[in-house]
């Protein structure tokens, strides 16, 4: 259904909601389905601690974990989940995001291709 990548970042963010749970007493059978307040939460600590990537893998990953469970993912129109998603995309902390690397040149190209031994 998904690519190795995919299922094992996916499954680290099940990891993640489940330690998180724990960490915070969350009843077991508030774990799944995952209420608004608990998901927001959750994704809030995540963007501060992890940074917006990793927050919105998590936010993939809890939702394929829904759909593979037989349980609706019904936080499309959620004007808090969608908050927390303009959140994710835009207002991650500086220390959360890298700095863009300068382009490769075909130059770099030439260089490597003169000095690789294949």
């Amino acid at each position: 259904m998904w690519a190795q990548s995919t299922r094992s970042t996916y499954s680290g963010a099940l990891i993640d909601w489940i330690a998180w749970c724990d960490a915070n007493r969350i009843p077991e059978d508030d774990h799944l389905p995952i209420s608004c307040e608990l998901l927001s939460m959750f994704i809030a600590s995540k963007i501060s601690h992890d940074g917006a990537s990793h927050a919105g893998n998590i936010m993939s990953g809890l939702q394929a974990w829904h759909i593979v469970q037989g349980f609706n993912w019904s936080f499309g129109e959620d004007p808090l989940v969608l908050g927390l998603k303009h959140a994710i995309s835009s207002n991650a902390p500086p220390s959360t995001t890298h700095p863009l690397h300068p382009p490769v040149l075909i130059a770099h190209l030439k260089a490597l291709r003169l000095n690789i031994d294949l």
